[in-house]
């Protein structure tokens, strides 16, 4: 395969993944709905629960914008080259490619009513088609795309074709770490608080039978 062709592939495999995943999430969203409900059994011997709620995790940044917007400069000594995949399909090509990938991708089942049963909802979930062999196919078509990258010297940040494709294995972006080496005194001087939370998550676990006869699930 050649280069061009590599690029389509990513960008066929990503749209079929997209498509999945958008479908998966709105079921998601009606599994959430009938955990709040308290719909919880799903049968088979699973449950719907939530992940523990953690503590917020505090940390201390510059922020992006408030670097860039006191010290241009320094924000931009402050990038660093870190891996991140793009690609972007010229919009005059953007049906044709979610056109292909939804058909690759077959017939997705419809999202249930939210009155529907936990049971019910939890099969639906549990039988939408598996992304990760398309990731595996994303992974194979990224590592050739790195080994064109090393052969012609290509450094993986975005480039733009003539016919409108534009592709990067990498990208600048601005790292707090790099400007606390760089300035110490300028990232005291803009550091600010943050708490960092993780929401909880609704999943469907496995139950087992408690020593005093109450069923429990295990995550």
């Amino acid at each position: 395969m050649y280069f061009a062709d590599h690029v389509r592939t990513l960008a066929h495999l990503r749209a079929q993944i997209a498509i999945i995943k958008d479908r998966r999430s709105e079921v998601y969203a009606v599994l959430t709905a009938r955990y709040l409900a308290g719909d919880l059994i799903v049968g088979g011997g699973k449950m719907l629960r939530t992940t523990a709620t953690k503590p917020g995790q505090s940390y201390r940044t510059v922020p992006a914008d408030v670097v860039k917007r006191a010290y241009p400069q320094l924000w931009a000594a402050s990038r660093v080259v870190k891996p991140h995949v793009s690609v972007t399909v010229p919009p005059r090509q953007k049906t044709a490619v979610v056109a292909a990938a939804a058909q690759a991708v077959g017939t997705l089942p419809p999202v249930p009513d939210i009155n529907r049963p936990a049971s019910y909802v939890a099969r639906v979930y549990e039988g939408m088609p598996a992304v990760a062999p398309l990731d595996d196919a994303v992974a194979a078509s990224i590592t050739a795309l790195r080994e064109i990258a090393a052969v012609c010297d290509w450094d993986g940040l975005p480039i733009k074709f003539a016919d409108g494709w534009k592709v990067g294995l990498d990208h600048l972006v601005y790292d707090p770490a790099m400007l606390e080496q760089l300035d110490p005194k300028v990232y005291d001087e803009l550091a600010v608080d943050k708490v960092r939370e993780t929401a909880p998550r609704v999943f469907i676990a496995s139950v087992s039978a408690h020593a005093d006869g109450e069923a429990l699930a295990s995550e």
